[in-house]
């Protein structure tokens, strides 16, 4: 079995750190700045990770694909519906009570990957990223037969789809569930796997050049006004976009091969949340509103900015940020923990020896 490349697991936990602050913060400049790369840094991720093969058996992809997002998508969301009413109760967010048809709806419309569940709106990108692998997939499919310039020919077709998208996100011309937005993504699934032909390792990582990128991004982002939220059609200005998204994605690497080689300790840290993405993507909101629970109620009685998403005080976005990765952790912890003692069943000796001793 191949080994897990750390270095990604490490860009994979800054990109989901930057996922989360862009989710607490209301800083214009905090949110437009992590709103640039975050979800391409992802894109180029699973463009990276996606195995040529795949393509040798189209529907069989479909169906693994399928299925292991969908698995995703309805555990978090089922959650979420089946405490709705509970955490309406709690004043955490604004809404309606769900009766048992409204209950089972929302149970079924997990299957297609709808819901109207506030704490599942961080896994809108999902059905995205699924339906962006397979169009992606499909592609390969198409070229294989072609023997001369097989790369040139994808390449000059996504960039065809990219225009369609591009001209499809200037004149807010929307699909049901975001998904325009797989048009305007899948030049960072080919970067991704470009990256993978040639070799991770032979990616040279420039400190200098990655500095000269973030001082020209930073310049960009104050000297120019728009920003990046593919979830509804802003697409800042895409000449900007995709050479600034691609360049701190590059930046992303630098620093992520720098903790990799130098900071052992940290590099364990990132490695560990890098590989709980999901559940940090899939926990963060709720986390964000069980602190605010607990705040507004043990500190600042101000009750009436508590059912506010995704945060009540955004300012304080740093101390968000760390709620929503650690929270997750401890959350999926706790889930792992209870399961691990189940299986070895030591909760038959935990009662055992609570009824010995009385």
């Amino acid at each position: 079995m191949k080994s897990r490349n750390e270095v990604i697991d490490i860009i994979r936990a800054f990109g989901i750190i930057l996922v989360v602050i862009g989710h607490s913060t209301y800083n214009l400049f905090v949110s437009r700045f992590t709103y640039l790369f975050h979800l391409p840094l992802f894109f180029v991720l699973s463009g990276y990770l996606y195995q040529e093969s795949s393509s040798l058996k189209p529907w069989e992809y479909i169906g693994l694909r399928m299925k292991s997002y969908l698995k995703v998508y309805v555990v978090y969301n089922t959650i979420f519906v089946i405490f709705h009413n509970v955490f309406l109760q709690l004043h955490l967010f604004t809404g309606v009570t769900l009766g048992f048809n409204d209950i089972i709806i929302g149970l079924l419309n997990s299957l297609f990957f709808t819901t109207i569940e506030p704490f599942s709106g961080a896994l809108w990108f999902m059905p995205v990223l699924l339906v962006s692998l397979i169009f992606f997939n499909f592609i390969y499919y198409v070229t294989n037969s072609m023997q001369e310039y097989r790369e040139l020919k994808r390449g000059l077709i996504i960039l065809i789809i990219t225009i369609v998208g591009i001209y499809l996100n200037q004149n807010n011309l929307s699909f049901g569930l975001h998904y325009q937005t797989v048009l305007v993504v899948l030049p960072y699934l080919y970067i991704g796997q470009l990256v993978r032909k040639n070799g991770l390792e032979k990616l040279k990582g420039s400190k200098i050049c990655a500095l000269g990128i973030v001082i020209i991004t930073l310049i960009a982002l104050y000297l120019i006004p728009g920003r990046v939220e593919l979830s509804q059609n802003l697409l800042w200005k895409f000449y900007l976009f995709y050479p600034l998204a691609t360049g701190m994605i590059y930046v992303t690497y630098v620093i992520a091969m720098m903790i990799h080689q130098h900071t052992k300790k940290m590099a364990e840290l990132f490695k560990y949340i890098g590989r709980k993405t999901i559940p940090i993507m899939g926990l963060h909101f709720f986390c964000f509103k069980l602190f605010d629970f607990f705040v507004i109620h043990l500190v600042t009685r101000n009750y009436d900015i508590l059912p506010r998403l995704t945060v009540s005080y955004p300012e304080f976005w740093p101390v968000y940020t760390i709620i929503g990765v650690i929270g997750s952790l401890t959350i999926i912890l706790l889930i792992e923990g209870i399961k691990k003692m189940h299986k070895e069943h030591k909760w038959r000796n935990i009662l055992e020896k609570i009824l010995i001793s009385t």
